[in-house]
């Protein structure tokens, strides 16, 4: 099945994985929906394949969150878990947040207004 071709004049999102005090940090810019949570799932497999015991998912850039971009936040934390370790995100203060506790999951993972509170707790230099 293929994804389907994002709207003319779209902001092209990203995903891209960058490593902070230790900790694997998967920074995601634009919208997380059905036309970009591909690359999204390809960038935190990166980070569960690198075997750390805690990922970052910052989505203070993320403009517009859907059911797409969620289900592939619990698919990151199921399989995260199965090995035993920990995903958390970070979430400003913005949209992304408000869709966050709307569906229920600041009840199920930890959510920071910022990668520095993150990293404060979670880093290991």
């Amino acid at each position: 099945m293929s994804t389907p071709a994002p709207p003319p004049g779209d902001d092209t999102p990203t995903a891209r994985l960058e490593q902070h005090a230790g900790v694997d940090v998967v920074v995601a810019t634009g919208d997380l929906d059905i036309y970009s949570v591909m690359a999204f799932r390809d960038v935190v497999a990166m980070a569960v394949l690198s075997l750390r015991p805690y990922v970052l998912v910052d989505l203070t850039a993320v403009g517009f969150l859907d059911s797409t971009g969620i289900a592939a936040l619990v698919s990151s934390r199921r399989r995260l878990q199965a090995r035993e370790a920990e995903l958390g995100l970070v979430a400003g203060r913005g949209a992304a947040l408000q869709v966050l506790k709307m569906v229920g999951l600041d009840q199920v993972l930890r959510i920071w207004p910022t990668l520095d509170d993150a990293l404060a707790e979670v880093g290991v230099a």
